[in-house]
């Protein structure tokens, strides 16, 4: 996609970086939102014609083999789907101008909780929030935010361990603004989510936010590598920070520094 450069003598550099950038931004979020517009119609029908094609060849098919086929259509198009609904997911993070607003972060993760509720129950994996702050923020990119990280810590749990998500806020240490380069007139909170899963190599721990990046082939871990570059877009749209602390085979942690208002 071609950068659109934005001319006008009266401003300072800044401001034309400031205003080119912003250009950049809406054609970028014009592009997502036309491509899976545009991908959504014919995959739709797509799946209809598959779905049709399954319940009247099953009343007479003997060839297993076709029948793998058209499972095998089906599935490449359920990942489609998936990818489709990611990348309109991410497009909303980008473009959402929600006004800031005092955001109880406790009660957005117990309403995350809640909708995960039948598979937190169905695996046993237990959750433990412990104190956690208000911030001035953006509620429902928050809830994007702990939906994400969560849904990650669910997925990639370990088969021999009993599941358990720990999230606490603890206080950031005058080495850690200084390693960040945190702001220092402004106030942070520093969130920990942190499990007991199956971790990653540190040598990928910038990889993983990035957009399409997977450590793990689909057939192990469903999903197309969106879901923590959403959770890097909401922390930057909140002037805050996040990254990523694990170990293979002795789980991850997830710290969020965020401001405490802007």
């Amino acid at each position: 996609m071609e950068v659109p450069i934005i001319q006008n003598d009266a401003s300072s550099p800044a401001e034309q970086l400031s205003n080119t950038l912003d250009a950049y931004n809406r054609e970028h979020i014009e592009f997502i939102n036309l491509a899976t517009h545009d991908l959504d119609a014919p995959l739709r029908k797509l799946s209809t014609l598959v779905d049709m094609l399954s319940r009247k060849l099953t009343l007479s098919l003997e060839d297993k083999e076709v029948a793998r086929y058209i499972e095998r259509i089906g599935s490449c198009l359920g990942d489609m789907r998936l990818l489709i609904d990611d990348l309109s997911m991410l497009s909303k993070v980008i473009s959402d101008k929600e006004d800031y607003a005092d955001s109880d972060t406790k009660t957005i993760i117990e309403e995350v909780v809640a909708d995960f509720q039948p598979q937190l129950k169905e695996k046993q994996i237990q959750i433990v929030v412990e104190k956690m702050p208000t911030l001035l923020a953006r509620p429902r990119q928050l809830y994007r935010l702990f939906r994400c990280i969560i849904e990650n810590a669910i997925k990639f749990r370990r088969a021999d361990t009993e599941p358990v998500i720990t999230i606490r806020s603890i206080p950031t240490t005058p080495e850690e603004r200084q390693r960040l380069k945190l702001a220092s007139d402004r106030e942070y909170h520093k969130i920990e989510i942190c499990d007991n899963g199956i971790g990653f190599d540190q040598i990928n721990a910038e990889k993983i936010f990035k957009p399409f990046q997977r450590l793990h082939g689909k057939s192990q871990f469903t999903g197309n590598g969106i879901g923590l570059a959403v959770c890097r877009k909401v922390t930057e749209n909140h002037g805050g920070i996040i990254y990523a602390e694990g170990k293979e085979n002795s789980g991850a942690c997830f710290v969020l520094l965020l401001p405490a208002n802007h």
